[in-house]
């Protein structure tokens, strides 16, 4: 069994003696009575069952014992000293390791810019990431920060907002060369979806038309997938209708392979979250990473991206 707590303390008030040469040295230094100095190393030799110093009325001595205990008293104490400045470089610097998750295809295109910047400017700082759409268990994987998109679960998390992002309805010029223009929500139903299974309910869309009209609707799904990429693609391919934050297909309807359909119409706007497990002291690199990303985001990019659509 190692040491008890109470035995760490009386080692660093022996070796605190030994250092400055008295027990009223000591009890100075420490801020404590000269009576608890000489109480604290009397129970550290009791439970020792040896002397460590000989006192005389002058000066105090180490024994043999006192000194081979007092060389390994130093060396714990050094590197519990050690200990605690790594752990406050940690919590007050970016140094160490940030272990953060991102949707894939957003993170790629717009997280990681950022994130590689910071590493130019903090060589110390190292990064584990994970790519994936799907939302990890925070605390159980040990991921110190999330970049999440869209309506988030209720949990312990701490969630900041960064931005927001327009959802928007598209398809392709073939597949609207074979079918009817939309020209209102309701023609929509005569069209096969799209759908994004990470959505709550993905075959149940609302759409908005400024901040007072609102339309749920059930639509039929051709294709559900977990991947925005993948449902631009069928986009392009003319299987259907599709519904997703604007930054998805931005270049698409720039270039003119797909539609922007219903204008006037969305999606509710997808929120961009910062999310991270509450705790009471938040390192300073998951601090500076959200802070970092909220100015980043402040003006979206992916609105530039599709100005003049």
């Amino acid at each position: 069994m190692g040491p008890h707590v109470d035995d760490l303390h009386r080692m660093a008030v022996f070796a605190r003696v030994v250092d400055d040469g008295s027990f009223s040295g000591a009890a100075r230094s420490l801020g404590i009575a000269k009576s608890a100095v000489s109480r604290h190393v009397g129970l550290l030799e009791q439970g020792l069952g040896v002397r460590l110093l000989n006192r005389t009325t002058r000066k105090l001595h180490l024994t043999e014992a006192g000194e081979s205990f007092y060389q390994s008293c130093r060396l714990i104490l050094d590197e519990a000293e050690e200990a605690v400045r790594r752990a406050r470089d940690l919590q007050d610097e970016m140094i160490g390791t940030l272990n953060m998750t991102v949707p894939a295809a957003f993170g790629r295109r717009y997280v990681l810019p950022h994130l590689a910047t910071l590493l130019e400017a903090h060589p110390r700082l190292d990064l584990r990431l994970h790519f994936q759409d799907a939302y990890l268990d925070l605390v159980a994987r040990g991921i110190d920060l999330a970049i999440r998109i869209g309506q988030l679960p209720d949990s312990s998390l701490v969630a900041r907002t960064l931005s927001t992002v327009d959802v928007i309805l598209c398809a392709s010029p073939a597949y609207l060369a074979r079918r009817q223009m939309p020209t209102s929500p309701q023609d929509l139903l005569d069209h096969p979806w799209l759908l994004y299974s990470l959505r709550h309910q993905p075959s149940r869309i609302t759409l908005q038309r400024g901040e007072e009209e609102e339309i749920t609707m059930n639509v039929s799904g051709r294709v559900v997938a977990d991947d925005g990429l993948a449902l631009a693609a069928f986009m392009h391919a003319g299987a259907g209708i599709g519904m997703l934050p604007v930054w998805y297909v931005a270049d698409d309807i720039k270039a003119g392979r797909l539609v922007h359909i219903l204008p006037e119409w969305g999606g509710p706007p997808a929120r961009v979250y910062a999310v991270y497990p509450a705790r009471r002291l938040l390192s300073a690199k998951v601090r500076r990473v959200v802070d970092h990303l909220a100015e980043a985001f402040a003006d979206p990019p992916w609105t530039k991206a599709c100005q003049g659509r």
